[in-house]
This record gives C-alpha cells, structure tokens and sequence, in this order.
C-alpha cells in the first residue's frame, strides 16, 4: 500500500533534501583547518595496544567528493537563503534542521513553543521554497 504524498509535501521533501545536501557539500568544501599544519616526523608511529597492531580498530571514513550536480544545487541554495525574503532566523532555523538539530534543543535556543517554532519552520520551509524557485508566490498558501 503506497501512500500518495500531497503536492506540498513532495516540495518540502524535496527543500529539505536539497539545503540538507547543501550543507554537507558545504562541510566537504570547506577547508579541514585554518591552522597551520604541526610539525611532523617521517617515523611510524608507536603500536600502544593490541588492536592497532592486528588491524581491529575502526575503519576511518574518507572526506565526501561532490559531485558537479552537487556543487551546483549546493550554490542554488545559498543563493535562495541570501535572497531578501528570508529573514535571519528562517536561515539558521533551516540550516539547524538540516543539520539534524533536535527540536528540544532549537526550543530552547530560541524560546519559542513547539507549535510556534514548528509552524515558523513550515513557513520558513514554503518562503524558501519562493526563492528556490520551487514554488510560486500564489501558490504559497495553498501549500
């Protein structure tokens, strides 16, 4: 049994999944440190314990590669969010939800109630989705 998403909801899927993407992008082009780099030696480093001289530690994870594709919804996004229709804290009410922020801590970041914060998100949400081009402006409170 599929369900049969509304008009509204496809768009909202489709933001969130595209400032989601933008994010990531953003933390993957981003430099890895301003700092510069210490002082290194071209000696091996020491074996301390059992695991790291059989292999059994934990694999580490290479940086994410965007893609072309990625790169340019990456752009789009940031140029929907600097449009003059979103307000700054429709920005970082976005961008905090695209990085999974839980709704209990952006409460009480932003001491708003639930219902408030939530209903501010949706209309953050179809704002966006005016600028991103996804949406029409007439359209905007049918969704």
């Amino acid at each position: 049994m599929t369900s049969k998403l509304s008009e509204a909801a496809l768009i909202r899927r489709k933001i969130i999944k595209d400032v989601r993407l933008a994010l990531i992008v953003g933390h993957a082009l981003s430099p890895a440190g301003t700092r510069p780099a210490p002082y290194r030696s071209n000696m091996p480093d020491y074996v301390r314990e059992y695991f790291e001289s059989y292999g059994l530690e934990r694999a580490t994870v290479g940086r994410f590669v965007p893609t072309n594709a990625d790169i340019s919804v990456h752009d789009a996004v940031h140029a929907a969010m600097m449009s003059y229709r979103l307000c700054e804290q429709d920005r970082r009410l976005l961008w905090a939800r695209a990085a999974r922020v839980p709704w209990e801590k952006l409460i009480a970041k932003l001491y708003m109630p639930e219902r408030t914060l939530k209903r501010h998100y949706s209309q953050a949400l179809m704002v966006f989705g005016v600028a991103y081009g996804l949406v029409k402006a007439d359209q905007r409170r049918a969704a």
